[in-house]
């Protein structure tokens, strides 16, 4: 039986909260403004025994303990159910407890909502791009149809998720934010909704510039109308970015461009970029660790 595989270009590391964001690469969008090079299948290609062992060995190489939460993002997570399911699974027989997904929620329907529910999953991230079917389309290449009726299924289910969107100025703008709220508060308004701001420099395409604080606030404030738990992320200016990336060998180079316009952009950026072959080698010779494989079967 041939292993179930997916490309992962990085994995990264974060504190005080032991938190890892895994990457799984390969996406059904082809969304203008992504900012990610996890959109198209690059990365270390792994079975989900490697990417479990991975997870361990990079946080024993960090904290010398387990992560207290993993989110697993891309990338589209659900490209693949058979692999996802089965991570979380293995990730909860190692004593993770927290685990997330981050999902633009296009391919998420009742049956595999139901097995991500059994599998242990903690929550779900769904990241719609746009409110207004045409504008998704434009966007993304797909209508958001499925996604939207995903949010209902997901509340039905009673599986806990948020759901986030970016603005972008003239696109993706205060008014598509306004109606996107209201639906969801007609379904609960006590799902909580967070709000991004573009970032241009790492798009695709340079749809757009980035929001002002002050449109930040306003999109922030028509949300606060319909929802009751609204966030906005964090100002690139004051935020501090200090956390150990695992990249795959071959993606280094790019991994260094994408360092040099963040830190352009945020004086505090400070990550530190690891090879992936640090921690999981190519070929043979991985060093002993305290967390085995072996123990979860």
């Amino acid at each position: 039986m041939i292993p179930l595989k997916r490309r992962i270009p990085s994995i990264s590391l974060a504190s005080p909260v032991k938190s890892v964001l895994l990457i799984l690469s390969g996406c059904n969008f082809n969304c203008r403004g992504c900012i990610t090079i996890a959109r198209k299948p690059l990365g270390r290609e792994l079975s989900v025994e490697e990417t479990v062992e991975l997870v361990l060995k990079a946080s024993e190489y960090v904290w010398n303990s387990l992560p207290e939460k993993v989110m697993i993002g891309g990338g589209e997570p659900t490209l693949s159910p058979s692999y996802l399911i089965k991570l979380i699974r293995l990730l909860k027989r190692a004593s993770i407890d927290n685990i997330q997904i981050k999902t633009n929620g296009y391919l998420l329907n009742s049956c595999m909502i139901k097995e991500l529910k059994q599998s242990g999953l903690s929550s779900l991230v769904v990241d719609i791009k746009a409110f207004t079917d045409k504008n998704h389309k434009w966007y993304t290449g797909k209508s958001n149809k499925r996604i939207l009726k995903a949010i209902k299924l997901l509340n039905n289910h009673n599986l806990n998720f948020s759901v986030r969107m970016i603005l972008i100025p003239g696109i993706v703008d205060i008014d598509e934010i306004r109606r996107m709220c209201i639906f969801i508060s007609h379904i609960d308004r006590a799902i909580p909704f967070k709000i991004y701001g573009f970032s241009p420099e790492h798009a695709r395409e340079k749809i757009s510039h980035r929001p002002s604080r002050i449109e930040l606030l306003r999109a922030y404030r028509e949300a606060k109308l319909y929802l009751d738990n609204v966030r906005v992320g964090s100002d690139p200016e004051t935020f501090t970015f200090e956390y150990i990336e695992f990249r795959d060998d071959d993606l280094l180079e790019r991994y260094a461009k994408i360092d040099e316009i963040s830190r352009l952009l945020n004086r505090n950026w400070n990550i530190r970029g690891v090879p992936m072959s640090r921690i999981l080698p190519l070929k043979g010779g991985d060093r002993e660790d305290n967390y085995s494989l072996s123990s979860l079967y």
